[in-house]
This record gives C-alpha cells, sequence and structure tokens, in this order.
C-alpha cells in the first residue's frame, strides 16, 4: 500500500479544511445581513451544499505541494509491495 512521503497535513486537505470553515462562516454572515434568520431547515441545507461545494472545489483546484507525493510502502519501511 502506498503512504505519503511525509507525516505533514497535504495542501489539498489544509486548503478543504480552510474553505469548510470559511463556508460555515459565509452563511451566517448571509443570516446577518439579510436581517431575518433563516428557518433552521434552510440553514441547514444551505450550509451543507455551500460547505460541499467549497471543500470539493478547494480540494481538487489546490496543486498539491512537492512534499505531498505518495511513495511505495516498500520505500516507506513498511512490508514489501505486491
Amino acid at each position: 500500500m502506498a503512504q505519503m512521503a511525509t507525516d505533514k497535513t497535504a495542501r489539498k486537505v489544509t486548503a478543504a479544511t480552510a474553505a469548510a470553515s470559511v463556508a460555515v462562516l459565509v452563511v451566517s454572515g448571509i443570516e446577518a445581513l439579510s436581517g431575518n434568520p433563516l428557518p433552521d431547515e434552510i440553514s441547514a441545507a444551505l450550509t451543507a451544499v455551500v460547505t460541499a461545494i467549497s471543500t470539493w472545489a478547494a480540494g481538487y483546484y489546490t496543486l498539491p505541494a512537492p512534499r505531498d507525493q505518495v511513495v511505495p510502502a516498500a520505500s516507506a519501511g513498511g512490508a514489501p509491495a505486491e
């Protein structure tokens, strides 16, 4: 099984996590700017959709860092690759 070359978090994962956090803030901002809180069902659905789209986009479009390479398990000191 392949493994990451380092134990550092991949750049794509960091970007997707940040995008998910920002998505929640965007929905909260929409509620604050409108002056009316959204109904719970709409707020939950909107948060889910915005979070899913922004997380996917950030993970997809963020280029991997040079350290984000995958190495075979034999090179990483694990069991021999099959």
